[in-house]
């Protein structure tokens, strides 16, 4: 079933990874990355077309959507030796698999990442054994293909398939697997993920075979600096001058800043300009932009805001004068003039 040429390729990708780099990133973001994946918990429906995956069994040893094992209830995907269910018309199909005869079956969901991603996170929630660690042994393997190339049950995935992910050892237990994918150039592109399951047939292996439960792919968004506007001068007991951003990143919150001290609740990005509203505040005024990873990336420049006292005005004249004399009016405090007097007298 599977050439020593494909062999050679897996191993290929294989060492790669590891040269790469194979590093575990810790949960718990403050806000809420973006998710990539339609139905990771396989519970939008009793099939895998019904939680947005496409499925290819080999003759046995097949993926199902059942409720025979999960982390999350109702269901969790996981490798059926005959996929046939204990109570009819139910999901709780066999949760086993056939290790005398070699089998691969896939399932997999078109991705689309942005160019700006950043911070791809891949993670599920695993329960399954590998025999010896090795890729053609049975076991749970986790491919990217931006060829789009169509997988094909008994053969391992083709076309440029990259290769992500293998089961380490034995987990008897659920265990959350959790892995950064920036380094495999994945943003900006289109592309297959790929869940494959492969055995041999040389009738060693005792199982459990792989399960999946809670699986995600989430990103964030890359920094894009935009620049702080506004600002200016105000008079006391005024409504003060605005400041804002002369652009915005879809998908982060943006911090308004009065020297150092946050003002006001965080704005989110639009794609366009923000205006943080008016500022009646005399400070230096910076503007953070903060990713769903938590991450934080200052803005460029700052403003300044300054209140201006009231102006003390004053006014007076020549006077007293006799009629038909030169009036002189002088006024200082002011920025405009007016005098009204007797007889209709203005000015």
């Amino acid at each position: 079933i599977i050439s020593l040429n494909e062999y050679i390729r897996f191993m290929k990708k294989f060492y790669l990874l590891l040269l790469c780099g194979f590093f575990f990133l810790k949960s718990g973001f403050a806000q809420t990355p973006i998710e990539a994946i339609n139905s990771g918990g396989f519970d939008a429906g009793n099939t895998f077309l019904s939680n947005g995956w496409i499925v290819v069994n080999s003759s046995a040893n097949k993926w199902v959507v059942g409720s025979k094992i999960f982390l999350s209830a109702p269901n969790s995907a996981y490798i059926s030796k005959d996929s046939i269910a204990a109570t009819p018309g139910q999901t709780d199909y066999d949760y086993d698999y056939d290790n005398t005869k070699a089998h691969i079956s896939h399932f997999y969901q078109k991705i689309t990442l942005p160019a700006n991603a950043v911070n791809v996170n891949l993670s599920f929630n695993l329960i399954g054994t590998n025999e010896n660690f090795t890729p053609l042994h049975d076991g749970l393997l986790v491919y990217a293909d931006p060829s789009l190339t169509v997988p094909v049950k008994d053969v391992l995935p083709g076309g440029s398939a990259q290769f992500l992910y293998i089961q380490p050892g034995e987990n008897t237990t659920w265990v959350l697997n959790t892995t950064t994918l920036d380094y495999a150039g994945l943003a900006g592109k289109t592309f297959y993920l790929i869940f494959t399951w492969v055995n041999d047939a040389n009738s060693i292996g005792a199982g459990p075979p792989a399960a999946i439960d809670d699986l995600s792919l989430s990103y964030c968004i890359a920094s894009s600096d935009f620049n702080v506007t506004g600002g200016g001068a105000f008079c006391k007991d005024g409504a003060g001058v605005h400041v804002g951003l002369d652009g915005s990143t879809e998908g982060r919150s943006y911090q308004g800043y009065d020297n150092l001290i946050p003002v006001g609740t965080p704005v989110a990005g639009t794609g366009a300009a923000l205006d943080f509203g008016l500022k009646a505040a005399a400070g230096n005024y910076t503007v953070i932009g903060t990713s769903g990873c938590d991450v934080d990336y200052p803005m460029n420049g700052s403003v300044n805001i300054s209140e201006n006292p009231l102006p003390t005005a004053s006014a007076a004249s020549n006077g007293p004068l006799c009629l038909g004399a030169t009036l002189n009016l002088t006024s200082t405090g002011g920025s405009s003039y007016s005098w009204t007097g007797p007889n209709s007298f203005t000015s």
